[in-house]
This record gives structure tokens, C-alpha cells and sequence, in this order.
């Protein structure tokens, strides 16, 4: 992928870049999957209103109405490994049992890599989904307690920090 990077606050055109590999293998029960990808963002230069220059070590992005940041160069590396029980007794069909691991790896100096694992189970009864599983990070701004910068410098002496989650889903 190639394209423009628009700056909202300096109205210019910078230049991003990315690319990924992705593999997929299933052998009777078991899914495992593998992914690599590598992105670089290049802001146009530019300065705030008081007239100092801009850091081209970050974008900021936003979610969830809130702007955060995220190290303008990095690779991700990601694995999920999964095992599935078809039960398809009564209202129950599947229970999968899955790992998944991510990193990002900030291209930055100084920077600290960013880490997700999420372990947990799915069942599937018909068209609803409940995934139950327990999230960890470190320097992750969705599981950790810092925001803004867990994606861009992240902390040096960074915490994992955990989330237990049950999303429950009707598909149609």
C-alpha cells in the first residue's frame, strides 16, 4: 500500500507506505495464523502556533472520540493459534479455544515496543457469538494505563496490564 498522508494541522501531504505477509494453515482441528507487517508514515515538516517544528517520530490518530499517538515506523508481528471442539448438541455447535499473540515494533530510537496476548475461548450457539478471554499488554493504550503515548514511545518501564472481556454478538 501507497498513498498520501494528510496533516490536518499543517494542511500538507506527506507519504505512507506499508506492506504485509500473511499465512494460514488448518490441520483437522487446530488454525494457526501468522501475520508480518512493516509501515512507514512520513508527515510533511511543519511547525505548532507557537513556532516550534513538529516530531516526524509520530502520528496521531484517534478512537473512541480521543486522539493517541503512534511511532511513525514499525513492524508488527503477529501469531494466533486456535483448536476448535465441535459439540453441535442442542443450542450449542462450537467452543474454540484460542492464543493470540501481537508485538509492534517501533522503528524509532528511544521507543518501546508495544505487546498484546488475549487467551480465551469462543462459543458459538447459532448466530450468537460470546467470546470470553483475558487481555494482556504492555505499553498498549487499550489495555494499560497510559493513553497517548503507548503507541508511539510507550514506557520504558512499562507494566502488563490485564482485562478480562466477555463480548457477546448476534449475527445475521
Amino acid at each position: 500500500m501507497i498513498g498520501g498522508l494528510y496533516n490536518i494541522d499543517t494542511e500538507e501531504m506527506g507519504f505512507r507506505k506499508a506492506f504485509a505477509f500473511h499465512y494460514t494453515a488448518n490441520y483437522k482441528n487446530w488454525d494457526l495464523k501468522a501475520q508480518y507487517s512493516s509501515y512507514s508514515m512520513s508527515p510533511k515538516k511543519g511547525v505548532d502556533e507557537n513556532g516550534n517544528s513538529l516530531s516526524r517520530d509520530f502520528v496521531s490518530m484517534g478512537a473512541y472520540g480521543a486522539n493517541y499517538n503512534v511511532a511513525s515506523k514499525g513492524e508488527t508481528f503477529l501469531i494466533s493459534l486456535a483448536y476448535d471442539i465441535p459439540i453441535n448438541k442442542g443450542i450449542l455447535d462450537n467452543i474454540r479455544i484460542y492464543n493470540d499473540f501481537s508485538m509492534l515494533h517501533k522503528r524509532i530510537e528511544g521507543y518501546n515496543n508495544s505487546y498484546q496476548n488475549v487467551s480465551g475461548v469462543l462459543v458459538t450457539t447459532g448466530p450468537i457469538y460470546t467470546y470470553i478471554d483475558y487481555a494482556l499488554g504492555k505499553n498498549h493504550a487499550w489495555l494499560g494505563n497510559e493513553w497517548n503515548e503507548s503507541f508511539a514511545s510507550g514506557d520504558p518501564s512499562g507494566k502488563w496490564n490485564a482485562r478480562f472481556n466477555i463480548n457477546m454478538g448476534y449475527y445475521f
